[in-house]
């Protein structure tokens, strides 16, 4: 709850909404969500009738490898089809917007995820979120921030993405919810440098021209080397 209170607080006195993402790996033994602990925070952040929009997990194809638990497409829809039954009867979250599922790159993998939980909640979620990374964190050099075929991978990802939303919701927002330069929590003195800049200025670029009009940094502070601010708030080249 204290780390609720200081979140939220802290986007409120800076004009910003939150979204908060729940977590999705609580399972139960069937790998149906436990939804036990989301239930209580949810009625704890209505009693201090906070604003906030809601998600559920981050980056689930990759469940399986980081977490040795594997939930598919589907099985992520019906937790997001639970999770709108739990909004809906808190008066203050009713109407509260839903985001997701927040999948990663779109690869083979990743696309068949996104085509089952769009089968079966599409209509759930407000806007359809995913993430996107440039290059191998611990390969990259400074010169491969400047090639433009790094630059363009974006594009075909995009396309790939609107490819299956369409399929099921046509016209459903779309949103990049993460950007990162670098994986693997980005690399020192390049992903937190000028050099950066070039994927950044080009990732808001593409999707302004691809129509996608939300797209949200990765990170703002303390996480890796993507961030924004240093450890003392100053801000990175």
């Amino acid at each position: 709850a204290r780390s609720l209170d200081k979140l939220y607080n802290f986007a409120d006195c800076s004009g910003l909404h939150l979204i908060f993402a729940l977590n999705a790996l609580r399972r139960n033994p069937n790998n149906s969500w436990n939804s036990s602990s989301a239930l209580s925070l949810l009625k704890y952040s209505a009693s201090k009738k906070y604003n906030i929009s809601w998600e559920l997990g981050n980056e689930p194809n990759n469940y399986r490898t980081m977490h040795g638990r594997a939930v598919n497409g589907s099985q992520l829809g019906k937790d997001y089809i639970q999770l709108k039954s739990l909004l809906q009867p808190i008066r203050i979250y009713s109407r509260a917007s839903l985001y997701g599922p927040n999948i990663g790159r779109p690869r083979k993998n990743v696309i068949a995820l996104l085509d089952g939980f769009m089968k079966v909640a599409g209509s759930t979620v407000d806007a359809v979120t995913w993430q996107h990374c440039y290059i191998d964190g611990r390969v990259v050099k400074v010169m491969d921030f400047l090639k433009t075929r790094l630059l363009d991978t974006l594009s075909d990802q995009i396309r790939k993405i609107q490819k299956v939303v369409n399929t099921y919701t046509p016209g459903k927002k779309i949103w990049l919810e993460g950007v990162v330069t670098t994986s693997a929590g980005g690399t020192n003195n390049l992903s937190d440098s000028y050099a950066a800049g070039f994927l950044w200025l080009n990732t808001l670029g593409m999707l302004a021209n691809q129509g996608i009009d939300v797209v949200i940094r990765h990170s703002f502070f303390d996480h890796g080397y993507n961030h924004l601010v240093d450890q003392n708030f100053n801000p990175l080249p």
